[in-house]
């Protein structure tokens, strides 16, 4: 965990050092605010039970953000990204419950993320389109974990959580005019695994046929469409 945190900051450090002397002109407008929202998925562990039950669907949910970003040139660029969600969705493990059965829960999130965003229209095409790749770092904080009902695993788990986060992204914005634009988002975040007040141990992670999928992150699955006002 501490290489990947120490890698993700060396990335957007050396970028914001590289680019920062760059000699390109500024935009116009280079601070920005935004607001967006759309739909999330959730796949934390024992999201499997969510298929089994023919429930799928209910891993996806409703949520929204608001960023304020700065364009240092028309290439590199940083957003403070907020992003709450009131329905994340998550379960106990039937597979390790007699009987088996069907066990989900929910919970509340507030996200925060600091973005490096990197602009590709030169690369690719010129005119309105700003089409932007970028990664990030923050945290997450989890609270108000309903009940399940499962008879013991519920007082296993933690509530509130607060958990590392980082993420990968792409962003297009057609630009109406320099001061307005209208965007699609879309992201996927990993956090460390407590962030739905599960976190398995080494043990229960060894038989992946026991629920668990073995890996150490909670995932989400992002998708926005907003607005952005430039000044």
């Amino acid at each position: 965990m501490k290489k990947i945190v120490i890698s993700l900051l060396a990335v957007a450090l050396g970028a914001s050092a590289l680019f920062a002397q760059s000699t390109e002109e500024r935009p116009t407008n280079p601070f920005w605010i935004g607001v967006q929202g759309g739909g999330l998925l959730s796949y934390n562990e024992n999201c499997f039970s969510y298929r089994e039950a023919g429930k799928a669907v209910d891993l996806l949910s409703l949520q929204g953000s608001v960023s304020v970003g700065y364009d240092v040139t028309r290439k590199l660029g940083f957003r403070l990204n907020v992003n709450y969600d009131g329905k994340n969705d998550g379960a106990n493990n039937s597979h390790q419950t007699a009987g088996g059965g069907f066990w989900p829960y929910n919970f509340k999130s507030v996200s925060a993320f600091v973005d490096a965003t990197w602009n590709l229209t030169d690369e690719f095409y010129e005119g309105p389109f700003a089409p932007k790749a970028y990664i990030g770092v923050g945290m997450g904080h989890t609270y108000d974990m309903t009940d399940s009902g499962h008879p013991w695993q519920r007082a296993l788990m933690t509530d509130p959580n607060n958990s590392f986060g980082f993420r990968v992204g792409f962003l297009c914005e057609l630009r109406l005019s320099d001061v307005f634009g209208v965007f699609v988002d879309f992201a996927a975040e990993a956090y460390t695994d407590n962030f739905n007040g599960l976190q398995p141990t080494k043990e229960e992670k060894k038989n992946s046929a026991e629920g668990y999928p073995g890996y150490p992150f909670d995932l989400r699955g992002v998708g926005s469409f907003g607005l952005a006002l430039h000044f």
